[in-house]
Parts: structure tokens; sequence; C-alpha cells
């Protein structure tokens, strides 16, 4: 009796073991859940802050101006200055004579509100002055005079100067009516010479 009924229970653990093993066995094949993590908003990069830029009216240093103007030999003949509007509200720097007299055309200058802009037109290339009483800053270079160095750089076009003189800046182009294989029409030491030497043609 005891015998058959543990050949009984061997029995039904045989039979049973090949269900469990088909239960357990599809749960363990079926694929674990994955939980998407939140998603989580980008956080914009703080702006730096840049200070402030203002535009500045500069105080013309017309003493000076005058001075250099009644040093100069009076203007030669054969050179015509035209211009347009009223007088700028800058002393109008232009070259000197050999280099006016050596445009190829008359000079020309237009005012504008804050300075001029002035065209002379050259055989190898045009110079094109302007130049303003408008500062961008922070305020602080209305206040005294300023007298810039001369900075030079080269440009698609040709070259040009840039400086300060009686608290104007003033900027000098040359623009070349041909650019050679060899670099522009203008060299550095030119076009520094002809910023340097250029005098008040007209001031007020």
């Amino acid at each position: 009796m005891n015998r058959f009924v543990s050949l009984s229970v061997l029995a039904l653990g045989v039979i049973a073991l090949p269900a469990c093993e088909r239960i357990f066995g599809k749960r363990a094949a079926e694929p674990a859940v994955q939980i998407e993590p939140a998603a989580v908003e980008p956080v914009a990069p703080a702006l730096e802050e840049r200070p402030a830029v203002t535009v500045s009216t500069v105080a013309v240093d017309w003493e000076a101006a005058r001075r250099d103007f009644a040093a100069q030999p009076p203007a030669s003949e054969d050179v015509q200055v035209a211009g347009a509007g009223d007088p700028p509200p800058v002393p109008l720097l232009l070259p000197g004579g050999d280099t006016v007299s050596a445009a190829s055309g008359a000079v020309t200058y237009r005012s504008l509100s804050d300075g001029y802009f002035a065209n002379i037109p050259g055989p190898a290339y045009n110079i094109v002055i302007s130049g303003t009483n408008q500062v961008a800053s922070g305020g602080a270079a209305a206040a005294g005079t300023r007298e810039g160095t001369y900075r030079f750089e080269t440009t698609s076009t040709g070259a040009m100067v840039a400086f300060t003189k009686y608290n104007v800046d003033y900027l000098v182009e040359y623009e070349c009516n041909e650019v050679s294989t060899e670099g522009t029409c203008i060299t550095e030491a030119d076009a520094l010479r002809i910023a340097r030497e250029m005098v008040p043609a007209g001031v007020r």
C-alpha cells in the first residue's frame, strides 16, 4: 500500500514537472517591462551680460584745427574741392597737395549730420575719407580730447587707415581700380603716409 502511494506521488511529480516548466518557462521568456525616464527640459545657458554701448557726441577741438588750417600754404588753383550741404560739423580733412593734385578728377565731399565723407578719384585707386563726431562707447570718450594711433588694415577692395584727430574719428579707404596678383594696389607705408599728411581744408 505504501509502495503504491509512493509510486503515485512520484508519478504525479513527473507529470507536474513539465507543466511547471511550461508555466515558469513562459514567464521567463516574457520581455522585461522598461520604464522610460521622465523627460527633462533642457536648461538654457545663462547669457553673458555685455556692457551697455552708448553713442556719444564728442567735443571737437576746433582751436587746434584752426591753428593747423592757418599754418597751411595757399591751396593750388589746380585743386578743385566741391562740397554739398552746410559745412560739416567736424574739420574737413583732405590729403596733402601732392596727393590731391594727382587725382584724376575733382575732389568732392558731402556734409552729414555727424560728419562728412569725401571722394578723391585717382588712376590706381580712389580715396574715400569719412569723419564723424559720434563715438560708440560708455560715454567717457566725449569728455576729453582723444588722439589715436594710425591703424592700417587690408580690405577686399584695397586698404584702409583709421585714426583720431581733433577728437574726431576719421577713416581713409583706398579702393583699388585694379588689384594686382601681388596684392593690394597701395603699400602700407604709402597708405599711412597719406593719412598722416592729411590737413584741414575747412574749419568753422
